[in-house]
């Protein structure tokens, strides 16, 4: 009893006060989901599915000290994801001590860090072929899957080793290293390199290095100078020597732009990696959650568990490294080349139907292109067009243009193996009679009409569209020096682009009047034009 009352006056002496809890605010039920993206970049629902998927590893036992909800925990650490501000700032608004706010972000960063592989995935072998348009559409450039680049996190100076993290612009960083697709969602990540060290070091470290050199999966991926050429890898020229080359680049450009756009949108939308006051490894963290957020962000299905693809902290020494950036060089220049000399550096207009002129000069007064407002190309008038188109000798045309291609995988499309000392030569080509058979052919005094079918002896190579079977050819002599003609699937209407062009009255019947002469070649379908008073085929 004596001691019960010494500590009554004890405590009393001191002034000792009872704890009070300030009440905390409560966003989801104070802002609407447009006020809810603004501050917190995620929208009501989206925040619930956060507080789901994160419950089993951020739910406390008990109540006890008023301990935070989940809830709160979340929307304390996006705060400060979006706004990259102090911490004594957000916990002052969400109603904490700066000390709670500290720990949440913490304990949030590290629950978000630890579900990385479920929402960071490199494309799948059914993915690639979407990843191969998406990219095709946005820069013209072929059998792409990826982009890839380093941003730097900037952080406050470390306590231990700070010289291992200055960069080259003098300031201490984290080296992150990024590979988004075309629709700007991350399928690979590294966040775990000093700002000092090289972009290429860190691929050359990483797992999907590892993966690219072993498994050549089917496609490339485009990075900048600062990386090594490779077969998976491809870079820009650095001197544009040649017309193609330009072209290459321009598209190589256009396409890459996907990951510069990436590293801006991720500081944007989330601010903290533009300067972080915390030590690496916290960093590092909080890194990989703004990673997380934003693929949850970005993906129509947020809740589709994906591939374990990214790294972890690796020993060093691994006897089963593959092999330095120096040997592949070689084969990453042809690969590159063999781009160059393909879809890429082909200038529009040179495939498919269109209108054939005999006599390329000019005539007076023509300007020889298509007028800036109305482009109408006049049936009987002679226009000038140069283009620039190499071939080899043997005219092969590639039958296995991905990555990774070789004798079984050729023969299995029906194709001819056969390696080449030529630069440019495909290994891998289509036999002479491939592609489609005339069965059937009509002449008459404006024209030809002739309907061709696939050769069945050779299989269909593709996998998401049906091959037609059956094709019409249509051929009108629309004047003595001009032809036109139209390939189309008889049994099935398709739009047409009303390209409008003024088309003479009637066609030239009369082969005398005619500067040329019309061939069709059976097995395999072929068309030649053919200059009568030189027999040059044109």
């Amino acid at each position: 009893m004596a001691g019960f009352v010494h500590r009554h006056h004890h405590f009393a002496r001191r002034g000792y006060r009872q704890r009070v809890y300030v009440e905390r605010t409560k966003p989801l039920e104070q802002y609407t989901t447009e006020e809810l993206y603004v501050r917190f970049r995620f929208g009501k629902a989206d925040i619930e599915y956060l507080v789901n998927l994160l419950r089993p590893k951020l739910q406390h036992r008990t109540q006890r000290s008023h301990s935070l909800s989940v809830e709160d925990q979340i929307l304390i650490a996006l705060q400060f994801d979006a706004c990259g501000t102090f911490y004594q700032v957000v916990g002052d608004y969400m109603g904490v001590v700066k000390s709670a706010e500290c720990d949440v972000v913490r304990d949030v960063s590290v629950a978000l860090a630890s579900l990385v592989n479920e929402f960071v995935s490199f494309p799948k072998d059914n993915q690639i072929a979407q990843a191969k348009r998406s990219f095709f559409l946005l820069g013209n450039m072929p059998n792409t899957i990826g982009a890839i680049n380093c941003t730097n996190v900037h952080i406050q100076a470390p306590r231990e080793n700070e010289w291992e993290f200055i960069n080259r612009k003098g300031r201490y960083s984290i080296n992150v290293q990024l590979v988004c697709d075309a629709d700007l969602i991350i399928t690979n990540c590294v966040v775990k390199w000093p700002g000092s060290v090289h972009d290429a070091h860190i691929l050359r470290e990483s797992a999907l290095y590892r993966d690219l050199q072993t498994k050549r999966r089917d496609g490339i991926i485009l990075g900048d100078s600062a990386y090594p050429l490779l077969p998976w890898l491809m870079t820009p020229f650095l001197t544009a020597n040649t017309p193609a080359q330009a072209r290459f680049n321009t598209a190589h450009c256009r396409a890459r732009c996907a990951i510069e756009r990436l590293n801006g949108v991720l500081k944007r939308c989330f601010a903290c990696p533009n300067y972080l006051r915390a030590e690496p490894q916290k960093a590092c963290n909080i890194t990989l959650a703004c990673i997380v957020l934003h693929n949850i962000a970005t993906k129509p299905k947020r809740n589709v568990p994906l591939c374990d693809d990214n790294d972890a902290p690796e020993p060093l020494g691994d006897p089963n490294q593959p092999p330095a950036f120096c040997q592949n060089e070689q084969t990453g220049r042809a690969t590159r080349d063999a781009i160059e000399s393909s879809r890429v550096s082909r200038p529009p207009g040179t495939g498919g139907g269109g209108t054939i002129v005999a006599d390329r000069r000019p005539v007076e007064g023509e300007s020889g292109g298509e007028s800036p407002r109305r482009p109408v190309l006049e049936a009987g008038k002679d226009y000038t067009v140069n283009w620039e188109a190499k071939y080899p000798n043997s005219r092969h045309f590639d039958c296995y243009p991905e990555a990774g291609s070789d004798q079984a995988k050729c023969e299995a499309r029906g194709c001819i193996w056969e390696p080449s000392d030529i630069p440019n030569e495909p290994w891998c080509y289509y036999a002479q009679t491939h592609g489609y058979i005339t069965f059937n052919m009509v002449e008459t005094a404006s024209g030809i009409i002739v309907d061709i079918e696939r050769n069945t002896d050779f299989p269909s190579q593709r996998s998401q569209s049906r091959d037609v079977s059956k094709l019409r050819v249509e051929i009108t002599y629309l004047s003595g020096k001009s032809l036109r003609w139209k390939i189309f699937d008889p049994a099935n209407a398709r739009y047409e682009v009303p390209v409008p062009l003024e088309l003479p009255a009637r066609p030239e019947t009369e082969e005398k009047n005619r500067l040329y002469r019309v061939q069709i070649q059976r097995k395999p379908f072929g068309i030649q034009v053919i200059r009568k008073g030189s027999e040059e085929i044109m």
